[in-house]
C-alpha cells in the first residue's frame, strides 16, 4: 500500500494506491459523481508516486535507463445504473489539439447495485457494499426516511442476510458516520450546481457561474479546477472561465 496523502485535495479520502509486482495499481473511489477528468487527476497523483520512487532527483539526468512501475488506473462508480458496466475515459479527450505524445486510461466500473451486473458477480464484497448503498438509497430517496434512520434499517436488514454482517457488527457507528458523510458531501454538491445556476440566471450565466467557483475556492479552499469539477463544469468551458478569475 502506497497511497498518497493529500495529493487531490478530497475532503473525504476515496482513493488508494498500491503495488504488485512491477505495476502501480491506483484505484479511485468514484462514488456519485461521474467526472470526466479522472485520467488528469490520474496523471498528477501517479506523477507524485513516481516522485517517491525516484527520492534522487540527479538519477533521471543519468544515461542509464531508471525502470519505473507501469501504472494501471481503476475507479469504481456508483450511483447511476445507466453508466456501462465498464468504461474507458481518457486523457486525450480532453486535448485542444489531437496529439499521440500522451495518453492515460482510467478503466471504470459500474458498481451501482443491479442483481446481473457483472462485476458484482464475481466480488461478493463488492456485491455487499453495492446492496447496503442502494438499501439506504431505497430508504433515504424514495421512502424518505431520515438518513440516520434509513442507514440503520439499511444495517439491520444486511445483517440479517448475512451481507457485510461482521463488518456492520465491528464497525456499527463508523459505518453510519462513513454513509452520513458522504450523503452529506453529495447533498452538498447538488447544492453548489443550484447555487450556480441561480446565480446564473440572476448574475449572468458566466459571472453566476464564476461567483459560485469563486466561493468554493474562499470556503472549502478548493483551487479553481477542484470548484468548477464539484460544479460539473465541462472541461471546454474551465478554459474559459479559467482566464476569467
Amino acid at each position: 500500500i502506497n497511497t498518497l496523502d493529500s495529493v487531490l485535495m478530497d475532503s473525504v479520502k476515496n482513493d488508494i494506491s498500491f503495488l504488485v509486482p512491477q505495476h502501480y495499481v491506483v484505484l479511485f473511489g468514484h462514488q456519485s459523481t461521474w467526472s470526466f477528468n479522472l485520467p488528469l487527476r490520474c496523471l498528477w497523483y501517479v506523477s507524485e508516486l513516481y516522485r517517491h520512487v525516484i527520492p534522487d532527483r540527479k538519477a533521471m539526468y543519468r544515461e542509464k535507463l531508471l525502470p519505473i512501475p507501469a501504472p494501471q488506473f481503476f475507479a469504481f462508480h456508483i450511483g447511476d445504473s445507466r453508466r456501462p458496466d465498464k468504461s474507458e475515459l481518457r486523457l486525450s479527450d480532453a486535448f485542444l489539439e489531437p496529439s499521440v505524445s500522451l495518453e492515460l486510461v482510467v478503466t471504470v466500473f459500474n458498481i451501482t447495485y443491479a442483481p446481473n451486473r457483472p462485476i458484482l458477480q464475481q466480488c461478493r464484497l463488492l456485491h455487499d457494499y453495492s446492496f447496503f448503498v442502494n438499501e439506504v438509497e431505497t430508504r433515504y430517496r424514495k421512502e424518505h426516511m431520515p438518513l440516520d434512520q434509513s442507514i440503520r434499517e439499511a444495517m439491520k436488514v444486511c445483517a440479517a442476510d448475512g451481507i457485510l454482517s461482521d463488518f456492520i457488527h465491528d464497525h456499527y457507528e463508523e459505518v453510519i458516520q462513513m454513509v452520513s458523510l458522504w450523503y452529506d458531501e453529495n447533498e452538498a454538491r447538488k447544492a453548489w450546481r443550484e447555487e450556480g445556476r441561480e446565480k446564473g440566471r440572476e448574475e449572468g450565466h458566466e459571472e453566476g457561474i464564476l461567483s459560485s467557483v469563486r466561493n468554493l475556492m474562499q470556503s472549502m479552499h478548493f483551487t479553481a479546477t477542484e470548484a468548477m469539477n464539484a460544479l460539473l463544469i465541462p472541461p471546454e468551458q474551465q478554459r474559459k472561465l479559467e482566464s476569467m478569475l
